[in-house]
């Protein structure tokens, strides 16, 4: 479960990435709507922008993890990405 400490540690670093790497204008509203509605469909967030299906499809594959955006914005946020959970086994001996 996120707390709401971790939510606001991740949007302060998200802007900080995005400030930092010099995201343009128009990733950094896509960014910011999917951060705020997290729920919202990439497409559904570029109607909420007014933007056309067009310009929506080409923020969202600039923000792929193979695009220089998408590639620095992970690697700056990589410290937020889930551990695997442990096995139940290995948990047990550490109880015991």
């Amino acid at each position: 479960m996120t707390s709401t400490f971790d939510a606001i540690d991740v949007g302060v670093d998200l802007a900080s990435a995005c400030k930092d790497l010099d995201v343009p204008p128009d990733q950094r509203a896509l960014i910011s709507v999917l951060f705020s509605q997290p729920d919202i469909s990439e497409a559904q967030a570029g109607k909420d922008l007014g933007w056309s299906e067009r310009r929506t499809e080409r923020v969202v594959r600039s923000l792929r993890a193979d695009r220089g955006i998408g590639k620095g914005l992970r690697s700056y946020l990589s410290a937020y990405q889930k551990k695997p959970a442990r096995p139940v086994r290995e948990m047990e001996k550490l109880a015991a």
